[in-house]
């Protein structure tokens, strides 16, 4: 029973999150998330008690973490900062290539739409920049980088990456991040 009631939750939060990339967060309703996961209407309300803004800070969330994790897989084991950040955003750029483009909430596209009409929701896609921005400064200290840099330096990448994914999806194909990581070498010039 709790693998059905977790499946039909999941089902719920990947459908919301597919219907906010495509239409947007007000352009989405609940209805609209309702008839399309095929779930009963009473379980959105048993998986979501605050509905639509509940549903889209979760999926926020399960956003950010899965680009934690995905940049600190493509981050590791690198001899440079450079060689770490670009294979990084061209594992990106490859996701806009395929046939079933990306999957998920972006981030930035959901920001720009709430962030002065939704402080929960602002505050939420404010989170998952600081995460992501945190962890590239980290990884930039770890290869000698200023500390001051390194986070000017976060900040500079996360605003690359998220303003490339849009750019991205506006065309069709990852080549406005693979543009993108030609200047990482020159971004990353000096470490002080």
């Amino acid at each position: 029973m709790a693998n059905k009631k977790e499946s039909t939750r999941n089902c719920i939060l990947g459908t919301a999150s597919r219907l906010f990339q495509c239409q947007g967060y007000h352009g989405t309703g609940l209805k609209q998330i309702i008839e399309e996961s095929g779930a009963p209407k009473g379980s959105i309300y048993y998986h979501f008690p605050d509905g639509k803004e509940e549903i889209a800070l979760e999926a926020i969330e399960l956003m950010k973490q899965h680009v934690l994790q995905a940049a600190k897989m493509d981050l590791s084991g690198k001899a440079s900062a450079v060689e770490a950040f670009v294979h990084h955003i061209e594992k990106v750029s490859f996701l806009f290539d395929s046939e079933q483009k990306t999957t998920g909430l972006p981030i930035g596209l959901i920001a720009s739409e709430t962030a002065e009409s939704n402080p929960k929701l602002r505050e939420a896609c404010n989170s998952a920049f600081s995460n992501w921005q945190s962890l590239y400064a980290e990884v930039l200290v770890g290869f000698g980088f200023n500390e001051n840099k390194a986070a000017d330096l976060g900040v500079t990448i996360n605003a690359l990456i998220e303003g490339g994914c849009i750019l991205s999806m506006t065309n069709g194909s990852g080549e406005p991040l693979r543009s993108i990581s030609t200047q990482i070498p020159f971004l990353l010039m000096n470490k002080e």
